[in-house]
């Protein structure tokens, strides 16, 4: 940018310029007899008001009493997620494009609509809103290493247990000749 016009106030406007970038700069001064002066390296910001774009919204590992939410965002943000009204119930304080949250302690078979909101580092923030259900009554994963030893007229069966906290029993049932009815 050039001003050849003599005054004591000068004012430039420059378009183009790319949103939450800083840029450098140098003033020269040049006066009718020639001698030149500069200011050095100068910096200016332009702002960031563009609010981060929240895609991918996934809801998954869906349980009675808890569900795995997760997204991406086009910029690196923090996030909270909210249910209702009430503050959040997940917030993440780190930038970050790929979020995930576990979110514990649900009602089983209950109906949750929630918000995700995604916050950059310049202010903006923007929200997506989701809904899932819990699910109700989930029959327990069937036992693992199953493991069966046969004797002179003894068998021995061993095997693990499946992880569900609300495993009630484990019924062994045996017959000779065909195998045995379902339960």
């Amino acid at each position: 940018i050039s001003d050849t016009l003599y005054r004591t106030e000068h004012t430039e406007t420059i378009g183009g310029l790319t949103a939450g970038t800083t840029y450098h700069y140098l003033i020269s001064a040049t006066d009718l007899a020639g001698n030149a002066s500069n200011t050095g390296d100068l910096t200016f910001s332009t702002l960031d008001l563009t609010a981060p774009l929240i895609s991918n919204l996934n809801v998954s590992n869906i349980g009675e009493t808890s569900a795995i939410i997760s997204w991406t965002t086009n910029e690196p943000t923090s996030s909270t997620i909210t249910f209702g009204a009430v503050a959040p119930v997940w917030s993440e304080t780190s930038l970050t494009l790929n979020h995930s949250a576990l979110i514990a302690g649900l009602i089983p078979g209950t109906i949750y609509s929630f918000v995700v909101t995604a916050y950059d580092s310049a202010g903006n923030n923007s929200f997506v809103v989701g809904t899932f259900t819990t699910v109700t009554n989930i029959p327990p994963a069937n036992v693992s290493g199953l493991i069966i030893l046969g004797g002179n007229a003894v068998v021995t069966a061993s095997w693990v247990n499946p992880p569900d906290n609300d495993l009630a029993s484990i019924m062994v049932r045996w017959k000779f000749g065909s195998a045995p009815t379902s339960i």
